[in-house]
């Protein structure tokens, strides 16, 4: 019963393929007819919704899918000429007019178990054949973009049901586990207007091992809903390592003393830290609107939290440079407040355009440093204010500072020197103002030796005679001081050699 159910449904196709050659095929003409007959409007014939013959024409209408088209192919490429085209094949015979007033007429007439159709119209139809053809070719052109596309593209109804998807789109089932291609794999909200809306999902397989994240635009066209999505995992994880790395960087960036300013491309506030608060007095409120640049600097102004300016139309100019010179890793200045406190304020510029500034509240330092110079220069003068000559070399023979006397004894200044004077140095500036004496390699030898050593004197006598009297004392850190004094009386110890000094120590 079978084999006969399934003979006669062959002989049937086939029976309904000769009907429709008959019916397909041109009546005769002669040769004068055929010069000036106009040509076959487009005919195909259908057994099953499917295209099983088609006249030359028609076969040009439908391009690449002359031998693989279906009812849906005929829809897309009539449907924008002829707005009533059924969904579906007719049970009855249908005559429709063209919208666009042209006179054709397309007849579907179902036949021997398919269906027949026709395209009609006042002769000649080259434009209306010219139009289907350009209609098939943007069909096929279409129908291979959809294959071809690396991105899952499919259409649902407003259940969410699958009505039809592309090969990526299969894909993604595949690996998802998905056998029913109908039932959704994405927990879509479909939009309600033709607005696109654009959502970002996350899916994955049934083991959940395999998670992907993608990127939906929706589209609603027709009452039925075009989706494209997009593999945007890469983007997801890159926004997850840069969000977790801002974190980190703002969680270190809260415990630094030093108030933290990063502007971007746009000049505007884009991260601070709690310190910029407690050293400009700006409030997290303002902070948090990202102000500009420009107004960031302006707000620090009239909370006197830097130098007040004389001119403000100029105080706006420098602002500029310094912007433009901290974009070059060149801006560093010291704000001396009213309040007392110092600040050092550096710009650095970082990649893609943004600024940074650092201000660091340096008034310690500053004071330090105040007080440290202040004591230097205490000692100066108390140095400055003995009758003896003095002079400190370090552990490497490098004069350390001298006083008054001593530049006014040898008629010589260290500080005119371009370069570190060193003992041996300065005794060459000694030797042509004294008589000869051996004093001074043992003084040479005793400042730069690394042995133990003690204090020793030594009698010496200028040009002219008058007696003067070396002290050589070794002091902390290596260095060694050399006073020389009037020789009022006879020095208690003037060793011979450096042999002796060294060896006494």
């Amino acid at each position: 019963m079978d084999v006969f159910i399934a003979l006669s449904s062959g002989f049937g196709a086939a029976v309904a393929a000769l009907v429709g050659l008959c019916l397909l095929r041109p009546p005769r003409r002669n040769a004068a007819q055929a010069d000036h007959a106009p040509p076959d409007p487009p005919a195909f014939l259908l057994h099953d919704g499917r295209v099983i013959q088609a006249n030359r024409a028609g076969r040009a209408c439908l391009g690449a899918f002359a031998d693989t088209a279906v009812w849906d192919d005929l829809v897309a490429l009539f449907k924008g000429r002829f707005p009533a085209f059924p969904p579906q094949p007719p049970k009855k015979r249908l005559s429709l007019a063209a919208e666009d007033d042209s006179g054709h007429r397309l007849s579907i007439m179902p036949e021997a178990g398919g269906h027949r159709i026709v395209l009609d119209g006042p002769p000649p139809p080259y434009t209306a054949l010219d139009d289907l053809h350009a209609q098939g070719a943007e069909l096929a052109l279409l129908r291979a973009t959809m294959t071809c596309a690396p991105t899952p593209v499919w259409q649902c109804d407003e259940q969410g049901r699958v009505l039809w998807s592309n090969a990526a789109y299969d894909r993604l089932c595949d690996s998802l586990g998905q056998a029913d291609r109908r039932a959704p794999i994405f927990d879509l909200a479909l939009p309600q207007t033709e607005e696109p809306q654009r959502v970002r999902l996350r899916v994955a397989d049934s083991g959940n091992t395999v998670q992907t994240w993608f990127e939906i635009c929706s589209v609603l066209s027709d009452r039925l809903w075009l989706n494209y999505g997009a593999d945007i995992d890469a983007v997801v994880h890159a926004e997850t390592a840069q969000r977790n790395f801002v974190q980190t960087l703002t969680k270190t960036f809260a415990h630094l003393p030093i108030g933290l300013a990063i502007f971007d491309r746009d000049r505007r506030l884009a991260l601070f830290n709690p310190a910029l608060i407690d050293l400009t007095s700006l409030n997290a409120e303002f902070l948090s609107q990202k102000p500009n640049l420009m107004t960031f600097f302006d707000t620090i102004r009239e909370k006197r939290m830097m130098p007040e300016p004389k001119d403000y139309a100029s105080w706006r100019e420098e602002m500029a440079d310094r912007i433009a010179a901290a974009s070059n890793d060149r801006y560093c200045e010291t704000w001396s407040l009213p309040s007392g406190l110092t600040y050092r304020v550096t710009g650095r510029p970082h990649p893609d355009g943004a600024t940074a500034f650092l201000i660091e509240d340096i008034s310690a330092e500053v004071s330090l440093n105040r007080r440290f110079r202040s004591e230097l220069d205490l000692s100066q003068a108390v140095l400055d204010s003995m009758d003896d000559a003095v002079a400190v070399f370090s552990q490497l023979g490098v004069l350390l500072f001298c006083n008054a006397p001593f530049r006014t004894l040898w008629d010589y200044d260290p500080e005119s020197a371009l370069n570190e004077v060193t003992v041996i140095e300065a005794i060459r500036q000694w030797q042509p103002r004294c008589q000869a004496t051996p004093v001074w390699g043992d003084l040479r030898d005793f400042v730069l030796t690394l042995r133990e050593r003690a204090a020793w004197d030594a009698m010496l006598h200028l040009q002219d005679g008058t007696p003067l009297v070396c002290h050589v004392v070794p002091v902390s850190r290596g260095a060694t001081v050399v006073r020389f004094s009037q020789a009022l009386t006879s020095p208690a110890r003037v060793p011979a050699t450096a042999a002796d000094k060294l060896a006494d120590a």
